[in-house]
């Protein structure tokens, strides 16, 4: 079985939300999207599971990788 391990990149996640003109509110309302997880993952104080990050980077139009590096370990 393959497990993803997950480095989030440092403030990338608030300076894209903030890009676009989201607040933490805003970005919660897309689907598997919860406001304190989301702030808890802003501050570096979780790491997100995968399926996670990619629903956040899909409601930010970004790229997984433009938010974490990601590596398939065993």
């Amino acid at each position: 079985m393959k497990y993803k391990v997950i480095k989030m990149k440092k403030g990338k996640l608030k300076e894209r939300r903030e890009e676009l003109g989201l607040s933490q509110q805003q970005l919660a309302r897309f689907p598997g999207c919860d406001h304190s997880y989301l702030s808890l993952i802003e501050n570096g104080k979780r790491v997100p599971r995968y399926p996670w990050l990619k629903v956040v980077a899909d409601a930010l139009m970004v790229e997984v990788d433009a938010l974490a590096d990601v590596k398939e370990m065993d």
